[in-house]
Order: structure tokens, then C-alpha cells, then sequence
């Protein structure tokens, strides 16, 4: 199978050159490495500042399935060649280029996570380039992480200084560094057999996975010839990190030909072994395409090793997937229209709240700050769908059909794990094990539901036993953790857990952490113990921290002044303009202004929160996965919410305590001790 790739990349609305004759004619003038350079430093100077865009909306592919497809449309190919060749799998950090300047492809809308697989084909066709290497700046932590590796003990660090003079043919030289004892100079001949490229616009670095026959390192008598021969020159600093599944290279390379430069090389490459034990396996019963998704996996680990966020959930297409079978795993579970999206909502907690809490039957658990999903098995595929009922892939989702029971619907938050350092998902609640009516399980109450999850979840429930059936590793599989409930009366004890840390802007965050989970939280969720209700739940509640309270609104810009306008949803799909009550900082203007420049609508969704201290609102972020702003009455519960600022303190001692009711009495005479 042949990854899916990307169709459509456009130069936005600028007057558009013939790229294609623009290519063919640098490629017959490409006699040298010399003049093709020349040649595409001309072509640059005469589009100048023209930057590719390649639209990212809905066009996304999970990295690890793009490359085992990739590798699995190589299997014949590989089988052809000699075999005293060696085939090297290899992934390189870098990024995609105009093809006629230096300058990164930028995405069709930011602050869009976004995975576009480009074949080398395509990258050719709409004039976009692979430039390998990483920023000078960015070095130096690449290799931090690397020595973090090798002190660990999984990896043996190595270091190498050649020089490699590069001759036709795809032959080239490598000649010793002599300061550990004379080492021969080596001939060796590369062959590549094609390459795929990831478009990454919200990380650092897009990637290029590459398949290759390397021949065995020959020694050589006419050296010197060799050397006159050369085509290029490039000096090498390398460290290296070596391990049992994978070869981790950091090099400083110096070019001495054409135009001189350095480059900072970063490549991940799977050991021999790894390679072998991948094409020794047979087409049966999908055991070759299997061991290619988990040595993907394992290529994509490293990856979000050093790009965690490379690691993230991406906008899919419901085209590609079973849509009207997952859409409906969870709509006729909710009763609901199969083109929304019908999860619980929370209200936010208030004053009046506390004595209904107190008489009911509630479980509590910190509020996990991450992206809303459905998890969804159906149809043979697996998906995560937002509160915009968008699909959504990321790495390890498609190994979950192979574990999980076709109807599964799990509802739960996606979010980065701080001490592990990569993605997973947290299921908080349990809508299906099946897809029978049997199999539902929004009619039971929550403690039924959490028992069910508990089950579901446990060493001995599907998703743990399917890994351990089908053998399949943990990093080639999305990690699904259960999120800690408690009884009420245990409220303290999770807010034990939870500690106020200082992001780097020097914002305040607060991290939740019990060993196993470790995220960021914004609160406390309060569930009662009834059935599962779709949409706003007026009885499961939400409490923030004041200075966490945020509301979605949606923003625009008036045509004539330029002037940013708030509004909020209202009855019948009505908008109800918020300028009078929610005033913007103007510091945070330009950015909601090149927010909305950028998205696709003239209108778009965006978080704001209140600073007391300025009595103004800032941005925060834009809110992709919503397609419309809070309802008003959302809004006026956040604004009393603000207002009644509860502490944390108030709410244990309200909540936990035998004279709860006594809190205010309490407080006025602290107010009157501290005066006197």
C-alpha cells in the first residue's frame, strides 16, 4: 500500500511562475553541484521572498502508518537487489523548501498541527525541496539529548572525524581521521530508492525517509585518483549514539566545494537487523505490513524524542476512513444527529452548587487540560473525533483496532504527558464495548460506568491483553491510561497532587501528577452519579482556578476600521456581540487580527482569559477544534464564576468538612484577627 499523499500545493495568490519548466530547466543545466547552486541562486533572485503554501486542512496522515506504507511499496524492489548490498532505512530532520530559495513552505493556516505526506514526485511537481540539516541553534540540544541517551546506558556513544569526497555515480570516499591509530580509507557506493517526505508546520523540522542499497565498504589502491575525481568535499564531525533497534547521527559538516557552508546533519537510522528482520517476513496475514508499522513506530519514537510535539493528534479526512460506521458508534449511543458532536458538558461550579453537591452522590478528579475526543473503533479503523465532530488521527491510533472491540467508544481527553514526554490519551468515561445494544452503556450511572472503565482498561481487559496477544510494542501503539476518580470526601487529597509551576513565558500552570498521570489540569470535574447525559450536563461541574477561567468567543474584524469584535452564541444561531462587556488587551490585538487573517473563515473561534489586575482580557489561543463560541449563558456563568472567585481552600473546607456552612463566619473573623 502506497501512503496516501498530498494532491494540492498552492503559492497563495501571488502571480504564479511555471515551476515545472522552472525544475526541468535547473535540472539539464545540473552538470555539477557548482552550477546547478548558481543556477538556483539566479532563479531565486528573480522570485524573491515567494514562499510555497501547502493547504494542511483535513490532509493529514498518521506518521507511522505513512511510513510502513512507504516501506511496504519498496518490498519488490528490495528483493531485486544484489546481495552484497545492504538496505538502509533512514529518516532525516530538515525542511521543506521552495525549491528556488532556502526559505520553509509555510502551512495554509497556523497554529494547525498538521502531518502532509509529499512523495518525491509531488515535491518535484509544485517545486518544493528536502533541504537536510537542522538550525545552528537547535544543534546543540539535538546532541544534549543525544549524550542523554548514551548516559542512560541503552545507547554506546561514538565519535568520528572524515572526510568524504563525493564521486559519480552515487560512489564516494571516506577518508580516516588518523588520531586513534591509522584506519584505511574506504570506497563505498549508495544507491537510493526513493524517499518520502513529512510536512511538520508546528514543529522545528519536517522529516524525509529514505530507503537505500549500500554496498560494503571497500579498501581502496588509487586513492589519490579517487580524490581528483571528487564532485564534492565535505569534512565530518560526528557523534553517534548506537543502539539495539536504532543508529542516532549528529554531524557538523563542512562543504569545501561550490558554495562553501556548514551543515548540522540530525539522522535516525534502524540497525540491520531491524531492516532484515522486516523483509524476512511473509505477506501473510499482514505479519510483513505489522512489522513495518512497528519498526515505523519506532523510527516516529525517536522523533518525538526530540519533537515531542511531533507526536500530536492531526486534522484527517473523513473520506479516507469508514465514516458513516464511526460516526454512528457513537451517535445512535446519544441519540443524537451523526454530524455532531454529542459528549457531556460540564457547567461551571458556583456558590449555589455546594449544598446540591454535598446531598448528592458525586465522584471528583482533576480537571485534565488536553483536547477533547471521542476514541472511536468501527468499521475497521480508529479515529479520534472533536467537539467540531472533525476526525482526527496521531501515531499508534491505527494498532488499536487490533485490541480494542469493533464499537468501542471511549470519551476522554488527548494530552502530553510531562514525565514521559509524549501524547496519550485519558479516558474518563466509557459510552461502548460493542457495537450491540447489550454493549452500550450511557444508561447506567457513573459508578457502573467507572467499574465497566475500570475492567475495560485493566491487565486483564482487551486493550492490555490485545498487546500482549498480537505482541505488538508499546511505543507502536497509542497509550490509553484511565483517569483517577475519588469519592467527594477525597478532594483534598487530589489537589495534593496537583503543584503551581511557572511556564517559560511566566505564565502559571499547574501540573497534576499521582506517578502514572503526569499533564497539566486548569481544575476540578465533579460527576454525579447518574446515566450519561449528552451535551450540557447541568449537574457535572467544573471548578478553575480564577486565574485559569478562560471562555471561547468568537472574533472578527470590521472591514473598515480594522476593529476586532467578541461575540458569543445566542438562541435560534443568533450572535450576541460581547464589545460592551469583554474589552481585549489591546497588546493581544495584532495577534487575534493575524489569527483571524489567517484562518479560513473570517470569523473564528479563539480563548481568552480575565486579568484582574488590567480589568482587561487576554488571548490565549485559537480553538481549532471548535466551530462555535461558548452560549451566552456559558459566558455569564464564567463571568460569575470570576466574581465569586472561589479558592481552593473555600471549596474543601465547603465540601469535606462538618461545618462547611460555617466558612463564611470563619472568614470574617480571620478578616477582623488580621486587622487588629
Amino acid at each position: 500500500m502506497l501512503a496516501r499523499s498530498h494532491e494540492n500545493i498552492s503559492s497563495g495568490k501571488r502571480q504564479c511562475v511555471d515551476l515545472n519548466h522552472v525544475v526541468s530547466s535547473l535540472e539539464k543545466t545540473n552538470s555539477s553541484a557548482f552550477s546547478a547552486s548558481k543556477a538556483e541562486t539566479k532563479l531565486a533572485e528573480i522570485t524573491a521572498g515567494r514562499r510555497q503554501c501547502i493547504p494542511i486542512d483535513s490532509n493529514s496522515k498518521a506518521p507511522d502508518i505513512a511510513i510502513a506504507d512507504f516501506l511496504q511499496s519498496f518490498r519488490d524492489r528490495i528483493d531485486q537487489q544484489s546481495f552484497d548490498t545492504e538496505i538502509e532505512i533512514e529518516l532525516r530532520f530538515g525542511k521543506i523548501t521552495s525549491y528556488l530559495t532556502e526559505l520553509r513552505c509555510l502551512p495554509s493556516q497556523e497554529n494547525v498541527g498538521a502531518s502532509i505526506v509529499l512523495t518525491e514526485e509531488q515535491m518535484r511537481k509544485y517545486g518544493a525541496k528536502f533541504v537536510s540539516g537542522v538550525h545552528a541553534q537547535e544543534f546543540p540540544v539535538f546532541l544534549k539529548g543525544l549524550s542523554h541517551l548514551c548516559k542512560s546506558g541503552e545507547f554506546l556513544e561514538r565519535t568520528e572525524k572524515s572526510t568524504v569526497y563525493e564521486i559519480s555515480d552515487g560512489k564516494r570516499l571516506i577518508s580516516y581521521d588518523h588520531t586513534d591509530g591509522p584506519k584505511p580509507s574506504h570506497l563505498q557506493e549508495k544507491k537510493r530508492l526513493g524517499s518520502l517526505n513529512i510536512f511538520l508546520p508546528h514543529c522545528s523540522c519536517d522529516c524525509r525517509i529514505s530507503v537505500a542499497c549500500e554496498g560494503a565498504l571497500k579498501t581502496v589502491e588509487n586513492e589519490e585518483a579517487l580524490k581528483q575525481d571528487a564532485e564534492n568535499l565535505r569534512l565530518r564531525d560526528r557523534t553517534s549514539a548506537i543502539g539495539k533497534d536504532i543508529h542516532m547521527d549528529m554531524t557538523e559538516v563542512s562543504v569545501e566545494f561550490g558554495q562553501k557552508k556548514k551543515i548540522h546533519e540530525v539522522e535516525l537510522e534502524l540497525t540491520n537487523a531491524l531492516t532484515q528482520e522486516w523483509l524476512q517476513q511473509s505477506d501473510d496475514g499482514d505479519r510483513s505490513l505489522n512489522k513495518a508499522i512497528n519498526h515505523a513506530s519506532i523510527l516516529w519514537k525517536w522523533v518525538r524524542f526530540f519533537m515531542p510535539h511531533a507526536g500530536q493528534a492531526y486534522k484527517t479526512s473523513w473520506d479516507s476512513l469508514a465514516a458513516s460506521e464511526l460516526q454512528n458508534a457513537y451517535s445512535k449511543r446519544l441519540g443524537g444527529n451523526r454530524n455532531r458532536f454529542n459528549g457531556t458538558m460540564p457547567v461551571g461550579f458556583a456558590r449555589w452548587h455546594i449544598p446540591f453537591v454535598k446531598k448528592g452522590e458525586y465522584h471528583v478528579s482533576e480537571k485534565t487540560d488536553g483536547v477533547r475526543y471521542f476514541l472511536v473503533v468501527a468499521g475497521g479503523s480508529t479515529v479520534l473525533v472533536d467537539r467540531s465532530n472533525a476526525a482526527y488521527t496521531t501515531c499508534g491510533i491505527d494498532q488499536l483496532k487490533l485490541v480494542l472491540p469493533e464499537g468501542t467508544v471511549l470519551d476522554g481527553e488527548f494530552v502530553f504527558h510531562q514525565k514521559e514526554k509524549r501524547y496519550v490519551f485519558m479516558a474518563f468515561d466509557i459510552i461502548a464495548t460493542g457495537p450491540t445494544e447489550n454493549d452500550s452503556h450511557v444508561s447506567k450511572t457513573f459508578t457502573e460506568r467507572l467499574q465497566i472503565l475500570n475492567d475495560f482498561l485493566s491487565e486483564n481487559g482487551p486493550y492490555a491483553a490485545g498487546i500482549r496477544e498480537h505482541g505488538i510494542s508499546r511505543h507502536a501503539i497509542l497509550t490509553i491510561l484511565k483517569k483517577r476518580w475519588v469519592p467527594l470526601r477525597h478532594l483534598a487529597d487530589v489537589l495534593r497532587q496537583i503543584q503551581r509551576v511557572q511556564k517559560r513565558d511566566h505564565s502559571v500552570a499547574r501540573i497534576y501528577d499521582d506517578e502514572k498521570r503526569v499533564h497539566f489540569t486548569d481544575g476540578i470535574i465533579f460527576c454525579p452519579n447518574t446515566p450519561y447525559v449528552s451535551n450540557t450536563h447541568k449537574e457535572y461541574l467544573k471548578w478553575k482556578w480564577a486565574d485559569l477561567i478562560t471562555i471561547d468567543v468568537a472574533v472578527s474584524v470590521h472591514t473598515e476600521t480594522n476593529r476586532v469584535s467578541l461575540s458569543c452564541g445566542g438562541p435560534d444561531n443568533t450572535r450576541i456581540d460581547l464589545d460592551a462587556v469583554i474589552i481585549l488587551d489591546p497588546k493581544d490585538v495584532p495577534a487575534v487580527q493575524k489569527v483571524i487573517q489567517n484562518a479560513q473563515r473570517r470569523i473564528c473561534i479563539v480563548e481568552i482569559g480575565f486579568n484582574p489586575e488590567k480589568g482587561l482580557w487576554n488571548y490565549k489561543c485559537p480553538r481549532p477544534d471548535k466551530n462555535c463560541a461558548n452560549y451566552i449563558q456559558t459566558v455569564l456563568g464564567t463571568l460569575v464564576n470570576l466574581a465569586e472567585a472561589i479558592t481552593e481552600e473555600e471549596l474543601v473546607y465547603r465540601l469535606t468538612s462538618a461545618q462547611g456552612g460555617q466558612w463564611g463566619d470563619h472568614m470574617k473573623r480571620a478578616r477582623r484577627n488580621l486587622l487588629q
